[in-house]
């Protein structure tokens, strides 16, 4: 889980630029939010007395993958807003689903520290999660009555951004 919340403070913020300017808030506070959980992650490693050394998390890296294609497919407004809200509540369902299953092990095997720490995290992606939902009902409002009334709509398929990979970079 390490590599997935310093995958997501790599990623959140080139999410934020592709964003309306309605939206910057909530990636802003979903970055702090993630270097909150990225703090826990430390600290848990730590009390194991183990090393840091990330492994890939190719789920994650999937995820934001989708991110950067939808940027690159979209362009910007209420329909990319939806699409990158989307992504992240996936990320969020995808980090819960994660942290539930280690607050599990951590019951098993009497990890104290390691439990209460999950346990937050995992709350704080459950809200998370809830924040990004409300959101996303009202940008998937505004991007379905933007793409029903846009004569673009009715005519051709949305103008592609030809801006390369790069950009983003790597994993």
């Amino acid at each position: 889980m390490i590599h997935a919340e310093s995958l997501l403070l790599k990623w959140i913020p080139r999410m934020r630029e592709a964003a309306t300017e309605r939206l910057k808030g909530c990636f802003d506070q979903y970055f702090q939010e993630s270097q909150k959980q990225s703090e826990r992650a430390m600290q848990m490693l730590a009390s194991f007395k183990s090393s840091s050394r990330e492994k890939k998390n190719e789920g994650m890296m999937g995820l934001l993958a989708r991110a950067q294609q939808l940027v690159q497919r979209i362009g910007p407004g209420p329909t990319l807003d939806a699409a990158l809200l989307s992504i992240g509540r996936r990320v969020a369902s995808y980090n819960a689903a994660s942290y539930e299953s280690l607050v599990i092990w951590a019951e098993l095997l009497g990890q104290k520290q390691a439990l209460g720490l999950l346990e937050q995290m995992l709350e704080s992606e459950k809200e998370s999660g809830k924040r990004l939902k409300a959101m996303q009902q009202k940008c998937n409002a505004e991007a379905a009555e933007q793409s029903i009334d846009s004569p673009r709509a009715k005519n051709r398929a949305p103008k592609r951004i030809k801006e390369p990979v790069e950009r983003w970079g790597e994993f």
